[in-house]
């Protein structure tokens, strides 16, 4: 966040979308109970801030940690360095989509270095839809809102709406959203990809995928028939797995952003493309080597592994491409379901 724009909300009062916290939520507590109750209070504020109230659903909401709840007469507010947080997006969203529908769409997550402390600062961009909670939650104070409850803030409270209140913002956000004043692109088309990302099992990872993809280089490689006979298959390999090490971390990269533009056709066949392509020289490359560990660089060795590198490569990609979308598929169908 820009230093200048952090300045003037610090010398904001709260708000029906903006609210300062003093010192991170004991979500780490060493009674497990006490730690449900401090995430539970930590998804009702973001929830709270993101529906916000009337006259607010076009604008951005602001948790901002490490700084003191009074604003001083000069328009400053206390300091307090939040230390190394270990929090990330991905964990926040996942805990908070797990008792909010529809989904948080997207946060932003920063560590902001302000006059010497480290602050940390969420930002929630506006949302199309009204969230309400999916199950009955207990916050750090004990008090408990219901199932189906949707949390708005008036003035610097958290309260549950009226039916009144929560038809009114629903009615706003339809007629910004007829109007175009709800700014469409600081809202992420399909909150599906977030939820399609946390669906992912851990061995599609970014880590597991950039590691099984350089193993599977290793395996085809002492497949090759150069190498087939060979006593040093296992040192054969492992070089060959960290040439193909390089290629996994594309692959996982663009695997993690082909569940989020997938609406968008365009860049998905530019993604597929890439993916299949990239293989393709990958295993021309790799086939070259291969076949050239018993003997120099010869024309018939180098035209071999190209053959051979380049029909790897092309099933691979093919495969994998189909892989994604059957993924994809899957896993929209799932979420969609539920």
């Amino acid at each position: 966040m820009d230093l200048g724009k952090l300045r003037k909300l610090l010398s904001q009062e709260e708000g029906l979308k903006l609210d300062f916290k003093q010192e991170f939520y004991k979500i780490d507590h060493s009674e497990p109970k006490v730690g449900t109750w401090q995430w539970n209070e930590f998804a009702k504020d973001l929830i709270a801030l993101c529906n916000g109230n009337v006259g607010t659903s076009n604008q951005e909401a602001y948790l901002i940690i490490g700084v003191g709840d009074r604003l001083k007469s000069d328009g400053t507010r206390d300091l307090y360095d939040v230390g190394s947080i270990k929090i990330t997006k991905q964990m926040i969203l996942e805990r908070v989509n797990a008792i909010c529908s529809p989904p948080l769409p997207d946060i932003l997550v920063e560590i902001v270095l302000y006059e010497g402390e480290r602050l940390l600062v969420i930002s929630i961009l506006p949302s199309p839809h009204l969230h309400q909670l999916k199950k009955k939650i207990e916050v750090s104070d004990r008090k408990t809102f219901d199932e189906n409850s949707i949390l708005i803030r008036r003035g610097e409270g958290i309260y549950t709406a009226s039916l009144d209140e929560a038809q009114a913002i629903i009615q706003e956000k339809r007629e910004l959203k007829r109007n175009d004043t709800l700014d469409r692109n600081s809202i992420p088309r399909i909150d599906q990809k977030e939820a399609n990302t946390k669906a992912l099992p851990g061995w599609m990872s970014f880590w597991g995928i950039a590691l099984a993809v350089s193993v599977f280089f290793g395996c085809v490689g002492i497949t090759m028939p150069s190498l087939s006979d060979n006593n040093n298959k296992i040192f054969h390999f492992f070089v060959i797995s960290v040439f193909g090490l390089p290629f996994g971390l594309i692959t996982a990269g663009g695997f993690q952003i082909f569940l989020r533009i997938t609406a968008n056709r365009k860049i998905l066949r530019t993604v597929s493309g890439t993916i299949f392509l990239t293989l393709l020289l990958l295993g021309i490359t790799l086939g070259i080597v291969a076949l050239s560990q018993d003997g120099p660089f010869t024309v018939e060795n180098i035209v071999a592994g190209t053959f051979t590198g380049s029909v790897v490569g092309a099933v691979t990609g093919v495969l994998l491409i189909s892989i994604l979308l059957l993924v994809n598929w899957i896993i929209g169908k799932v979420v969609k379901r539920n």
